[in-house]
């Protein structure tokens, strides 16, 4: 596990491949070639594998993934040439995963293989529309980037532009496909997930509950919540993720007597500590009883609930603060208060251990921050992602008691952005929370809302989700209609044009203005605003997000 930057950054390797492949020579069509693709992932040394290829034209991608080592867990990814994951397999048992999809452009395209836990060999076998040898006379027409033409004797014809995916090939040429098979270009909604577990204990109603998962992939909760629900959630949502929420570092209030003293943090003086908000203990993250006794919880809790996995609250450097708690701990290896990288190191191996016995099952842990704690030199909380699947970022943007006129710089806004691109090119999940628990009028907090969600959408590849609060007194899996908005997937990567944020989507664009000047932008064209208004340019007041379809 790395727990530097440096290190972080250097654990993306290019390695030496082993590809049999079977393709034709000269090509003069489209159509499927197949690739045998094979690898090593591993957490202790390459974790991300990537296995590039060339899509020539529009038509179905398929990959079966397997691999040998049954304790191993390795998860499938695949990208488009603009780098965004359009296509992920995450099964939480087997040593199998598969991906079916569709694609709507030529390019280098890429499949990412990530070690979840443990390490293995593995065999990737691929199909995909690739450049072939001509067979015939047949059409001789160009292929359409979507189309109802079909193919004769190899040749290719174009067909009309009804749907933006590819369909099925015959005698080696692309049928342009009329959409029905495939996912129209603005259909792909916002990533979302549920920190239901800020709601404590709060019971649902089936409805509610099936609700809820239809609404999120990943939602995290006390054991109680969803518990009596959770086979109807699964069947409303094959994806859902649920996590059973526990704290990592503190033990309750009503336990400060509950564990040896030895397991307690405590100050240079020798005084137990206790947060100033909720009166729980602060424990020594690298007391390997604490660990034992957060392990099992874990184990006991999923199996209560009928969770997925855990999420693991309080890895990151909050209690390191002055003003969180009666004191600040001290380490008892050196006999000095806590440095943020010794912390985040000891969190990072306690979450490690938790994960350990997880085995293939999903691992939160509430530690990331924000973007400006992901990339910190010295102390980057991105160092969790050894430890964990999902990194919670609960200040993404803003902190939750920040003042409603106060903006961040436009460097340490940038950072929240890039944060969600470098862990997504890694295969990492960022759970975001933007929360507005602070007084301001509801315009005020509607435009940290928008600001938030079209930043969010600048960096994110699909990886990461989001989720904005208004208040601590809301339901932490409320719906709001701007997360319906259909974009479609992302052309390319964000870009700052005339001190403008901007990303193009498929069905639509987004803008931050992030700075202390409005700016207007022309569009290039007619789109459709958050308000349903038409526009063909728009206008940013500072510290503003815009999200336009159309």
């Amino acid at each position: 596990m790395n727990h530097a930057r440096g290190a972080f950054v250097a654990s993306i390797l290019v390695f030496g491949l082993a590809v049999v492949a079977t393709r034709g020579n000269a090509a003069s069509s489209v159509g499927p070639v197949s690739e045998t693709m094979t690898g090593t992932a591993s957490v202790a040394g390459t974790r991300w594998s990537p296995q590039p290829f060339d899509v020539a034209g529009p038509g179905t991608i398929t990959a079966s993934l397997s691999w040998t080592d049954a304790s191993a867990n390795l998860n499938l990814f695949l990208k488009d040439p603009g780098g965004q994951v359009v296509a992920e397999s995450r099964a939480h048992s087997g040593t199998s995963e598969s991906i079916t999809y569709t694609a709507a452009q030529a390019g280098a395209w890429r499949f990412g293989i990530k070690a979840v836990t443990g390490g293995s060999g593995y065999t990737l076998l691929v199909t995909y529309p690739g450049a072939v040898v001509a067979t015939g006379s047949g059409g001789g027409g160009s292929t359409g980037d979507t189309g109802s033409g079909g193919t004769t004797g190899g040749g290719t014809t174009g067909g009309s532009t009804t749907g933006d995916t590819g369909g099925s090939t015959t005698g080696g040429g692309t049928t342009g496909g009329d959409g029905s098979g495939g996912t129209p270009a603005g259909s792909p909604t916002l990533d979302l997930w549920a920190a239901k577990f800020m709601n404590g204990s709060r019971s649902v109603t089936l409805d509610q509950a099936v609700a809820e998962a239809q609404r999120f992939d990943v939602i995290s909760a006390t054991r109680n919540v969803y518990r009596p629900y959770v086979a109807q959630m699964k069947a409303a949502n094959p994806n859902l993720t649920l996590l059973v929420y526990l704290n990592g570092t503190f033990a309750q209030q009503n336990q400060g007597s509950a564990f040896p003293d030895a397991w307690y943090s405590h100050t240079a003086q020798g005084a137990k500590i206790t947060s100033h908000d909720w009166r729980n203990y602060l424990m020594n993250p690298a007391s390997q009883g604490w660990i034992d006794y957060v392990v099992q919880t874990c184990l006991s809790y999923r199996a209560d609930s009928g969770y997925d996995g855990c999420l693991l609250d309080m890895l990151g450097t909050g209690p390191l603060l002055p003003r969180y708690g009666t004191g600040l701990p001290v380490n008892p290896a050196t006999g000095q208060v806590w440095t943020p990288n010794q912390w985040l190191q000891a969190t990072s191996h306690l979450a490690e251990q938790v994960k350990a016995a997880l085995g293939s099952a999903p691992l939160g842990g509430n530690g990331i921050q924000n973007g400006w704690s992901y990339f910190r030199p010295t102390a980057p909380s991105a160092q969790l992602f050894g430890s964990v699947d999902y990194g919670m970022a609960e200040t993404w943007v803003r902190s939750a008691g920040q003042s409603i006129n106060e903006w961040a710089p436009e460097q340490r806004w940038q950072a929240n952005v890039d944060a969600l691109a470098d862990a997504g090119s890694r295969g990492e999940s960022i759970l975001a929370i933007t929360k507005c628990w602070t007084d301001g009028t509801a315009a005020q907090k509607e435009q940290w809302h928008r600001f938030a969600l079209a930043s969010f959408l600048l960096g994110n590849d699909g990886h990461s989700r989001f989720y904005f609060s208004y208040s601590a007194s809301n339901d932490a899996a409320d719906d709001n209609a701007m997360w319906h908005v259909k974009l479609g997937q992302p052309q390319a990567a964000y870009s700052d044009t005339g001190g403008v944020y901007q990303r193009t989507f498929a069905a639509g664009k987004v803008l931050v203005n992030p700075g202390d000047t409005s700016v207007t932008v022309a569009l290039g064209g007619t789109y459709t605003d958050l308000d349903g208004q038409t526009v063909s340019s728009v206008t940013m007041a500072p510290h503003t997000g815009q999200i336009v379809t159309g």
